[in-house]
């Protein structure tokens, strides 16, 4: 006579249920009534999951950067690549302080009197930083100040102090390229021990 294991038969019949509840649950025909929008059915798992650039818990939040590619020197940002700060260009392999860099004439506008020197402007020990080599100005021997580069166009000079002249920027600093004559000057306010200046540095 055959015996039946019971416990055996019992597990048996729970486990074939739980497989067509499995099974039905990821069919082709339910995926297709269950996931909407931007997603598709898992048949592995038996969930929805959203399609290559889409997130959020309905799939309703579009990655616009998931199939832009970006330099090193540069971060996708709603579909688009910006550069990181210090670096400009179409591929943002261009540094900010090159378009500084080389020789300058500097005027400096203290009150009713005028300085004039040559200057060149080098590289600073910070991405963004530069050094101006013999700027004049009320300062009693041309020296050699920083000053760094805030964008692409603009600059400061911080507070520092040269052969007793405390020497600090009070504007911004521009940068301006003029398109008709090919010129460039660079222009900044600043205060030395309380005596406001304008310098202007052009070539």
């Amino acid at each position: 006579m055959l015996t039946v294991n019971k416990e055996l038969l019992i597990w048996t019949m729970v486990l074939s249920a739980t497989l067509m509840l499995f099974i039905t649950a990821c069919s082709e025909e339910d995926c297709l009534g269950a996931c909407v929008g931007n997603s598709e059915c898992d048949k592995d798992s038996g969930e929805c999951i959203c399609l290559p650039g889409w997130y959020g818990d309905n799939c309703d939040n579009q990655d616009l950067c998931v199939e832009v590619e970006c330099t090193g020197n540069a971060v996708c940002l709603d579909g688009i690549c910006e550069c990181t700060t210090g670096y400009e260009g179409e591929t943002c392999e261009v540094l900010w302080t090159n378009k500084m860099l080389g020789e300058w004439t500097q005027v400096d506008e203290c009150g009713e009197v005028f300085f004039a020197s040559s200057v060149v402007i080098t590289t600073g020990s910070e991405l963004t930083s530069i050094v101006i080599t013999n700027f004049s100005g009320l300062l009693q021997d041309p020296a050699d100040i920083t000053a760094s580069m805030i964008s692409s166009t603009s600059w400061e000079l911080p507070a520092q102090s040269i052969d007793g002249f405390d020497i600090e920027g009070s504007t911004i600093g521009s940068y301006d390229f003029f398109d008709a004559t090919g010129d460039e000057a660079l222009t900044i306010q600043h205060n030395i021990n309380g005596q406001i200046c304008k310098a202007v540095f052009t070539r």
